[in-house]
């Protein structure tokens, strides 16, 4: 058995390292998965906000990237479409790892399917299509039939793809390329684009330093535990 999940146990580092893997040797495949979470803040916030999503795609070979289409005009609406989009994963992942400390993977996983039903209901093209289709089913058959060591593995992996994934599509904005979220909220805001991509490495830092000092709180609970058993 892996044994329960704690800050050093063994689930924690064999799943980083199945993300490291994913991320290396299946390039925009494990990126999308994070992209998908990305572009599916975008539909929320835009539903929420009477925008009337039309849906939204997951850029092939982009490194992850991603487009989402909405009503137009300007609104104040369009900042916080703009900002969810690279706070929804962290956020996620957050949500996850305490999810997964508290002895909850089934529950991680079983949300994770829910919510890639809800994005194959707004997924367009072939490609976006099949990441989503094919993450749901996989992460569904675990969540039925895996055993609880597989389930805590895959859930793990899924934070950690959350918190770190499309970490590579951030950084490339560098200033604010032309068309990225920062450079869009920038022309909304006239803040420049490299304070928005500052806020969202800030968020991520954070979710990922949360998610860390929740697994320090939880290894300190479970030795309060064992050392007062007589």
């Amino acid at each position: 058995m892996i044994g329960p999940v704690t800050a050093g146990s063994t689930v924690v580092h064999v799943a980083g390292f199945v993300a490291l893997l994913l991320v290396v040797f299946t390039g925009s495949w494990a990126a999308s998965i994070a992209t998908v979470a990305h572009e599916g803040g975008h539909v929320v916030v835009a539903l929420l906000s009477g925008r009337n999503p039309r849906g939204f795609k997951v850029n092939e070979g982009d490194g992850g990237g991603g487009e989402t289409v909405f009503d137009a005009g300007w609104g104040v609406s369009l900042i916080f479409i703009g900002l969810a989009g690279y706070l929804t994963p962290p956020l996620l992942g957050l949500a996850g790892a305490n999810l997964v400390l508290a002895g909850k993977s089934w529950s991680v996983l079983w949300v994770s399917v829910l919510l890639l039903i809800g994005s194959f209901l707004h997924a367009r093209g072939l490609f976006t299509n099949l990441v989503v289709v094919l993450a749901g089913a996989g992460i569904g058959w675990v969540a039925a039939t895996g055993s609880d060591d597989l389930q805590a593995l895959v859930a793990v992996t899924l934070v950690w793809l959350m918190l770190f994934g499309g970490i590579r599509a951030l950084l490339g904005q560098g200033l604010g390329v032309s068309g990225s979220d920062a450079a869009q909220l920038s022309r909304f805001t006239w803040i420049p684009a490299i304070l928005w991509v500052a806020l969202f490495c800030s968020s991520r830092s954070s979710a990922s330093g949360s998610a860390v000092g929740a697994s320090s709180v939880s290894d300190q609970r479970a030795t309060k535990r064992v050392t007062s058993v007589p």
